[in-house]
């Protein structure tokens, strides 16, 4: 092959490229997932701040980092194509409606379970949470994957998903799949490091380093915890920040954390064990 044809090649398949890109941007339609006004969340989210670094994806590098980081990737429309066009609100109750999901309670250590399909789920569990209800009465899917075989029920969506291409690909991570009705969410908690993808619509984060411990009331629902900051003036002591569709975020190790639906939110997360190599796909608290 003459060398002017080969780089016509090449010219042809990287212009391919970006028009697939593009057709994933521009497709985004929220996957009919139901979304909040801005204006109904412009308090609780301080106008939209962020306070988290952003870094592109050739930025960030695979290694274990210590503050927060967002990641917007460019690139990262076209590699979960796939996986967000199966987990648009349609075709992930056509494919897996009838499935049994477990639900946790929303207190800071889902204290409480709750087993029913991800039909009735979506449909009558996705409503905006209370501002009134406590904590350990408010239920929400992420992270409870596993059924009473031991088998994971949404292994063919799993498969789907392509691991972001900052995490080590020889390190153990464990995936959590979850769905969220807006103000839902999990109040301050902590566990170890990894990434959290939003799919479709917006989660708003609370981060804070491991010392000094927070004080809170493990009971109170995230989005009247919040409230309450910008009601008290106090929301000035934490990292915030919205991460919309498309982008993820870095929850690093022992970090304290808090999580806030702002729509009907759709996410992935990476919890990465860095010193161990292998895979599993398991649960955990987002």
């Amino acid at each position: 092959m003459s060398f002017a044809r080969a780089l016509r090649y090449a010219v042809l398949a990287l212009a391919f490229a970006r028009a697939l890109d593009a057709i994933a941007m521009n497709i985004d339609d929220g996957g009919e997932w139901n979304a909040v006004e801005d204006d109904d969340v412009r308090e609780v989210t301080n106008d939209g701040r962020c306070d988290v670094r952003r870094m592109s994806a050739d930025e960030v590098g695979s290694g274990e980092r210590v503050e927060p980081v967002v990641v917007i990737d460019a690139r990262r429309a076209r590699e979960i194509f796939l996986f967000r066009e199966n987990t648009r609100k349609a075709t992930l109750l056509r494919t897996y409606g009838d499935r049994e999901i477990t639900l946790s309670s929303a207190d800071t250590y889902s204290s409480e379970k709750r087993r029913m399909t991800l039909r009735e789920y979506v449909e009558k569990g996705l409503k905006p949470v209370n501002g009134d209800a406590r904590a350990n009465e408010t239920f929400y899917w992420f992270g409870d994957h596993v059924d009473d075989r031991g088998t994971n029920g949404l292994s063919e969506l799993f498969a789907s998903y392509e691991r972001l291409a900052f995490v080590p690909r020889d390190a153990d991570v464990a995936y959590s799949f979850g769905i969220g009705g807006p103000m839902s969410g999990v109040p301050l908690h902590v566990h170890g490091p990894g990434w959290s993808e939003t799919i479709h619509g917006r989660k708003l984060w609370f981060l804070a380093p491991p010392e000094p411990a927070p004080e809170f009331d493990p009971n109170v629902t995230a989005y009247a915890w919040a409230s309450e900051r910008v009601r008290l003036g106090t929301n000035g002591d934490m990292l915030q920040c919205v991460v919309s569709a498309g982008e993820a975020i870095y929850f690093p190790n022992a970090w304290w954390h808090a999580t806030l639906n702002l729509d009907e939110t759709v996410f992935m997360s990476s919890f990465v064990n860095y010193a161990r190599k292998g895979g599993r796909e398991s649960g955990g608290e987002l």
